[in-house]
């Protein structure tokens, strides 16, 4: 079981894990995948747009942060540089050059917090949840960590740090969601104590910036799905039934104005609620699906999305916006950028 007291949270979903541990009857021992009740509940989830999705890192501060080899490999001053959810980023410098030995160490994983220590011990369990995954960019600084493998991530469990994976190459100028699959990965997952990154870029003077570190249970296109339930934003104050619309730091008021980024009604489960900088506190919009795409060119905010080459999305020509098959809820800048998107909502423009 976790070792982090139980705070009353307003996630969307619970913790298929933590209820197999609490003995709930029929998580155990299925005979096949296709009749196991997680299973089906996994797929009920999925189908019905709602995750457990946790925040390990908001990336706004540098508490919690130590350094393997400082003037090698350095965490810098976060930065406003990079960023794509709040106000900072992390910033991260190759110093000079890396081997992979050379590593940044997080410790503050429970909502930008430092574990308490318990038994002499800081640790936490994630095994409630199966993917990892941040965002990443080089904020325009050319061919900077441009080559897969040139930052690795991995995790520290119980003293043991698991093996280290290779992080996607930053492409100049964009933003991309990174993933892993911390299951498929082999990492231990019941007692993680730090986040690790590790540099193996042989070429000094080089910068990467990451936001918004996050932990999940369902992935969708490589990217966590936010489905019909988003994070409040940190400050804003949502009743019961009032309007409520995207921001790329959650949940806002709606605006009443036609706004592309409006949703609708929101369901929060109490009078109202307040959003917190942990990202825990939800509000649900039935019948509509967010999520994340990679567009293949530059992109209008609210226009219609039809698919591009290799899974990407681009915007709908003039007349076809019947085939459309979501829309932006923001702009991409430019080939390569990963934004968000929305079914169900209908009515697009073309640009």
């Amino acid at each position: 079981m976790s070792l982090i007291k139980n705070i009353k949270k307003n996630r969307p979903t619970v913790s298929l894990a933590m209820l197999k541990q609490l003995g709930v009857p029929g998580l155990h021992n299925a005979m096949d995948s296709d009749l196991g009740f997680e299973h089906l509940l996994d797929k009920i989830m999925f189908a019905a747009g709602i995750n457990h999705i946790v925040q390990v890192n908001d990336c706004e501060s540098n508490t919690g942060y130590t350094e393997s080899d400082s003037g090698t490999f350095d965490v810098e001053t976060f930065s406003t540089d990079g960023v794509r959810v709040g106000t900072n980023s992390l910033y991260m410098t190759a110093t000079g050059a890396c081997d992979n030995s050379q590593y940044i160490d997080i410790t503050a994983i429970n909502e930008s917090t430092i574990l308490p220590k318990r038994h002499g011990k800081r640790q936490m369990d994630w095994s409630d949840t199966r993917y990892l995954g941040f965002w990443i960019t080089n904020d325009g600084n050319a061919g900077h960590f441009g080559t897969a493998g040139e930052l690795q991530v991995a995790i520290v469990n119980d003293g043991v740090v698991q093996t280290k994976m290779p992080v996607q190459a930053s492409v100049d100028s964009c933003h991309q969601w990174f993933q892993i699959d911390m299951q498929s990965a082999g990492w231990d997952l019941d007692a993680v104590e730090s986040l690790r990154f590790y540099c193996n870029n042989a070429n000094a003077a080089e910068v990467i910036y990451l936001d918004d570190i996050l932990r999940y249970q369902i992935a969708y296109n490589d990217a966590p799905l936010y489905g019909c339930a988003l994070p409040i934003q940190s400050g804003v104050t949502v009743t019961n039934g009032g309007n409520v619309g995207w921001s790329i730091t959650g949940a806002i008021l709606g605006s009443g104005t036609e706004a592309v980024t409006d949703l609708g009604m929101g369901e929060i489960f109490t009078s109202s609620l307040v959003g917190t900088g942990k990202r825990d506190k939800w509000v649900m919009v039935p019948g509509i699906q967010i999520f994340i795409a990679r567009a293949s060119g530059a992109t209008v905010a609210g226009e219609g999305l039809i698919f591009s080459a290799a899974t990407t999305v681009e915007g709908c020509s003039t007349g076809v916006d019947e085939i459309a098959m979501c829309k932006g809820l923001e702009a991409a800048g430019a080939a390569n950028d990963d934004i968000f998107c929305v079914r169900g909502l209908g009515n697009h423009f073309i640009s």
